[in-house]
């Protein structure tokens, strides 16, 4: 399948966002794509090989591991591998992550009515970035259901959950590994991530997620 070139509408903020997955654990990118440039994207990425969610443990629905060109998408990994290296200082582990990586791989997810995806902690792999990428890239308008849902686990607290509302071409960053934050007396711990879909209950939801190279080589 030939890689499909689209425009990000990149965000200029950085601190903002670095602020908001420290504080929250995931940022919205509101706008990252156009709505028409979304809509080709999704249409262009589904004509590759689909998978069951069912075989992933991930829910029920349709996968597709997509192709993204280089350029655009990449220049998302700099600020992203920044913001990693300072959660690496803060446990204490020297900067691991290069700030020149790329796109490591993209899925599609194409959910139907009664599909969903499960609450998941996202891939763990430490040779990937612990930030991710997800974009919707249908029109809310033409589906029901299929919220993105996020919870946040803490130790010995309840768990937070959040409901985060998405346009076409709207993104949202998420910590898809421990990142360090401080309770009330000023200790440090790791606090992990899920998400997952609500289940659609009519129309086709369809959407991206993107992870990223992380670690240097060797």
């Amino acid at each position: 399948m030939p890689e499909t070139a689209c425009a990000l509408n990149l965000p200029e903020d950085w601190a903002a966002i670095a602020q908001a997955l420290d504080e929250h654990g995931h940022a919205p990118l509101p706008g990252l794509l156009d709505p028409e440039a979304a809509r080709r994207l999704g249409e262009r990425l589904a004509q590759g090989p689909r998978e069951r969610l069912e075989t992933l443990g991930l829910g029920q629905g349709e996968g597709v591991r997509a192709g993204l060109p280089h350029g655009h998408w990449d220049s998302l990994h700099a600020p992203l591998a920044a913001i990693a290296n300072r959660w690496c200082q803060a446990f204490g582990q020297p900067e691991q992550h290069t700030t020149h990586g790329q796109v490591h791989c993209a899925h599609l997810t194409r959910l139907g009515p009664e599909d969903f995806m499960t609450l998941h902690p996202g891939d763990d792999d430490p040779a990937l970035l612990p930030v991710r990428l997800l974009v919707l890239l249908s029109d809310p308008q033409d589906f029901s259901g299929g919220e993105l849902v996020l919870t946040e686990q803490r130790p010995r607290m309840q768990s937070r959950p959040w409901v985060v509302p998405l346009a076409r071409g709207d993104g949202v960053l998420l910590c898809n590994q421990r990142r360090p934050v401080r309770n009330n007396q000023g200790q440090l711990y790791g606090a992990q991530l899920r998400h997952g879909i609500g289940r659609v209950r009519s129309g086709v939801r369809v959407g991206l997620e993107v992870s990223f190279q992380g670690r240097h080589d060797g």
